[in-house]
């Protein structure tokens, strides 16, 4: 069996976790079939191949560039929208270690009160972030949201678009 590595043309993509299925399906819609899936350290990692002799090849390309534009938007929308609980909840956490920093001070000068006191609020603060980055999140949800489905509006018609002239091209080839 010989491959022809020179008919094919390949593309690899990162991106979220949660964009990773939608992401999948709208380069299969540009005639791209997934080749491998690989977890990474930023989200997913997507190989893609391609037949190279397609007609249309500019529109098609045209379109997926659309696509990967609107895509990318999205990804940037999402992180702005966690952006502000994740700085919350790390000057929450700081400030817990700060005042667990002071109860060992106050440790250390025999005042076991003072002591008590800011451990249990250092504990409490330094426990607080992981269900109120969750609950900030819950309320920043809306926050980008028109903008998100706008781009995903802009992202289906593409893919239609994409599947037409695919489409098309199978209606072109066959007599």
């Amino acid at each position: 069996m010989e491959k022809q590595y020179d008919i094919y043309e390949y593309i690899t993509v990162r991106i979220k976790y949660s964009l990773a299925e939608d992401c999948r399906k709208c380069y299969e819609s540009f005639g791209w079939e997934t080749l491998q899936e690989r977890i990474s350290n930023e989200g997913k990692k997507l190989q893609f191949r391609r037949r190279r002799n397609i007609s249309e090849r500019a529109r098609l390309m045209e379109q997926q560039r659309v696509m990967e534009n609107a895509m990318a938007r999205v990804e940037h929308y999402e992180q702005q929208r966690e952006l502000i609980p994740v700085m919350i909840c790390i000057f929450v956490g700081l400030a817990g270690a700060g005042v667990l920093a002071y109860a060992i001070i106050s440790l250390t000068q025999d005042r076991l009160v003072p002591f008590f006191v800011f451990q249990v609020i250092g504990v409490a603060l330094c426990t607080v972030p992981v269900p109120l980055k969750g609950w900030l999140t819950g309320k920043r949800k809306d926050v980008y949201a028109a903008e998100i489905a706008e781009q995903k509006q802009m992202i289906e018609d593409a893919c239609a678009k994409g599947q037409e002239i695919l489409q098309a091209e199978v209606r072109r080839g066959q007599p």
